[in-house]
Parts: structure tokens; C-alpha cells; sequence
């Protein structure tokens, strides 16, 4: 990185006291920052910002991790959700993270619905894994639309959430799926 995107970064750096935590993704700072970033920078400071919560990456090399993820979710599409999805499905991925399922399942519908509850990890998600057919948003911004899915899905998140969070969840699901819809968790 150079230029802007080294000074901005730079900032950041001093101010990361929840370093180690996906908590500071929320930051409002975290959405300014991709939004006024030039836009050959905005990748590479998704990658690092994501590389700073230890909740999607493993390891120092973020282009590698960013191809781990895309991989791993496109297998997973394969293995587990491509017998149930049809090209003309809306379909919604709650706790989406930095959208490489939600990316994986919208070659194979006609929408995706990628909801996530950090606003930081959604703005990573729109520069990381855009299509047109996806459509990214918070738990907030879900909460408030009446469009029925054909199906929902929910990997890795539910096993972090309360069972009060969990009842909330699955709460806004059933109200957001079609009468025969899947839902897969």
C-alpha cells in the first residue's frame, strides 16, 4: 500500500485498541475509510481490516487467506446447498461475514441476500465479493424488509449465538421464509 491508503492506515494502527477483537469492525470509522478510499486501495485495506479480527483469517498472508475462504465456501455450496438451489430462488445468508458463501450461491440463484451484523464487515463484503445479484445488509436493515426467501442458510454463526439471539434469529427467518421454504443450519 502506498500513498493515502499508507497514512490512513497508519492512523488506524495507533487507534486499533480492540486489536484481536471483530468488535472494531463496527466502527463507523471502518465504512468512511472504504468509502473514501482510492479505489485501487480498497481491497487491500478489506483484506487487512478483516486480517485484524482472528474471526476470518488464520494466517499473515491475506491473499492466500481470501482464496482459503472463497475456496472453502465454494466447496461448501457443493457439498451441501447445490442440490437445493434453483436458478430462479432468492435466497438469504444470515451472518454472512465478508460474503464468500453469499458470492459462491449467487451464480446458482437469481438473488442472494447476505445479512451480517457488523456494518465494518458488510462494506468489506461489497468491495470483496460483489455481484450484482447480492445484496448486502445489516441484522437492522433485514429486520425492516418483508421480501420472502425460498431458502436461508446460516453456517458458522449460530453456535455463537445466546439462545435468547438465537430465538430472535430463527424468529426473523421463519417470518422471511416462503411457507415451503429450507431453511439450512
Amino acid at each position: 500500500m502506498q500513498g493515502p491508503a499508507r497514512q490512513i492506515v497508519a492512523v488506524f494502527k495507533t487507534s486499533l485498541t480492540l486489536r484481536g477483537s471483530q468488535n472494531f469492525l463496527g466502527a463507523r470509522w471502518v465504512m468512511a475509510s472504504l468509502r473514501l478510499m482510492p479505489e485501487r486501495y480498497k481491497t487491500p485495506f478489506a483484506l487487512w481490516l478483516l486480517s485484524l479480527s482472528p474471526h476470518y483469517f488464520f494466517t499473515r498472508d491475506r491473499q492466500a487467506e481470501a482464496r482459503r475462504n472463497s475456496e472453502s465456501r465454494r466447496q461448501l455450496v457443493r457439498d451441501l446447498l447445490s442440490d437445493m438451489l434453483r436458478p430462479g430462488m432468492h435466497v438469504i445468508d444470515y451472518g454472512c461475514g465478508p460474503g464468500y458463501m453469499a458470492h459462491a450461491v449467487a451464480s446458482c440463484v437469481a438473488s442472494v441476500e447476505a445479512v451480517d451484523l457488523s456494518p465494518g464487515v458488510i462494506a468489506c463484503a461489497r468491495i470483496l465479493n460483489f455481484a450484482r445479484n447480492i445484496e448486502y445488509e445489516t441484522v437492522a436493515e433485514f429486520g425492516q424488509r418483508n421480501q420472502y426467501a425460498d431458502m436461508a442458510y446460516s453456517f458458522a454463526v449460530v453456535q455463537h449465538l445466546t439462545d435468547g439471539r438465537l430465538r430472535v434469529a430463527l424468529s426473523l427467518l421463519r417470518h422471511r421464509l416462503r411457507s415451503k421454504g429450507q431453511l439450512v443450519l
